[in-house]
């Protein structure tokens, strides 16, 4: 029966999420919680933006009631850290919040999980040569990972069903490893998230009257659970020794956070190369890139999900190699299709400008005949 635990959770978790997120559409629109569009935002009408409140609802519902099932050490923690992540995004959400604020949440929740969970990486088994990592840097080093990956997953939910798709991914990959290796608690857990995500989905991605969007609420609960997930997932197989076990699971924990780590990295550094704010708002972000290329939000969402599924693939085809070239080799794959989809969209920008300028100029031609016909007429 427990074997069947990590399954049911995700069947609690869907249905509860898509029980509960067409009433929270409705208070949306009800109380005007809606995000109006804008010249950054691609969708044409007001959207709710609390999809978050389902998910964690869903995630919550069926982890609690299974809980009983197992005893996982760090659930106290990780619940307590994504409830305060949950109030902080409704907050963003409904009035705003200012990302020093959010950034000092973040900072607590990241102390909360590494210090009082216990959750943080302990060894970066080889790479730059660093195995074994003393207990403050521990600490430090796990805090500045959570509020990166945390601040990854927020900026690429910028179209339709890419931040959910990807948490998709992800849960379902780590909760795949961690059933194969009998840690059915953890499976659980993933497996909630994803239920809780693919009923998100449905209203999100295909949702017409009944859309609605993720927002802080979700996102940066979702950033939080993955990051969790993703120093278990290295620390677990570090410490197996079976059959099943993965000797390179930091090399594949980057391939399987290719797409929010990646894209974050590459925007960061274009900013300050800029002279900006890192966190400036812009439309420099690799889903920007596929809109720019033509691409509807569903395609875009499907391409970047399956090139991210590539390169887990990728990753496991590299195994033979030192953990150090074997990243090496990641980064050296990534970067080039990044490089590759920027100058195809830069190509596509600069012709729609000279397809749009001739146009305008028509425009501007065929106004001065109207023009000079009304003044004829006038005469």
């Amino acid at each position: 029966m427990k074997n069947l635990i990590p399954f049911i959770s995700f069947i609690i978790a869907f249905y509860t999420s898509y029980k509960i997120i067409p009433v929270v559409i409705r208070i949306a629109h009800l109380k005007n919680l809606v995000d109006e569009p804008n010249n950054r935002t691609s969708h044409k009408k007001a959207v709710p933006t609390l999809g978050g409140v389902g998910i964690f609802i869903g995630f919550s519902v069926a982890s609690l009631l299974l809980a009983s099932y197992y005893f996982v050490p760090e659930f106290n923690s990780l619940l307590l850290g994504m409830l305060v992540l949950f109030f902080l995004g409704i907050k963003d959400d409904i009035l705003v919040l200012s990302p020093k604020k959010k950034l000092v949440g973040q900072i607590l929740v990241a102390f909360m999980i590494t210090f009082l969970g216990d959750v943080r990486i302990t060894s970066f088994e080889g790479i730059l040569g660093i195995y074994d990592i003393p207990y403050w840097p521990s600490i430090l080093s796990s805090m500045f990972i959570f509020i990166a990956l945390i601040n990854a997953v927020n900026l690429i939910d910028g179209i339709d069903g890419l931040a959910s798709g990807f948490g998709i991914l992800a849960s379902t990959f780590f909760g795949v490893d961690f059933y194969i290796l009998g840690h059915f608690a953890w499976a659980m857990l993933c497996f909630a998230m994803a239920g809780a995500l693919f009923a998100f989905l449905l209203y999100n991605v295909f949702g017409n009257a009944n859309k609605i969007f993720m927002g802080d609420t979700g996102s940066l609960v979702l950033g939080l659970f993955i990051t969790t997930a993703t120093l278990k997932f290295i620390n677990i197989n570090a410490a197996s020794s079976g059959p099943f076990s993965i000797n390179f699971a930091p090399a594949l924990a980057i391939s399987v956070l290719a797409l929010p780590v990646f894209d974050t990295l590459r925007v960061f550094s274009i900013r300050i190369a800029n002279g900006q704010s890192p966190f400036h708002p812009d439309k420099r972000h690799i889903h920007h890139l596929m809109l720019r290329l033509g691409f509807s939000h569903k395609a875009s969402t499907s391409i970047l999900i399956s090139v991210n599924a590539a390169i887990i693939g990728i990753c496991f085809a590299l195994q033979p190699l030192n953990i150090n070239y074997h990243i090496l080799a990641l980064c050296a794959v990534v970067f080039s299709l990044i490089g590759l989809l920027w100058n195809l969209s830069r190509r596509a920008a600069s012709k729609n400008k000279s397809i749009a300028k001739p146009k305008k100029i028509e425009e501007i031609e065929q106004m001065k005949d109207l023009k000079s016909k009304i003044f004829e007429h006038v005469n």
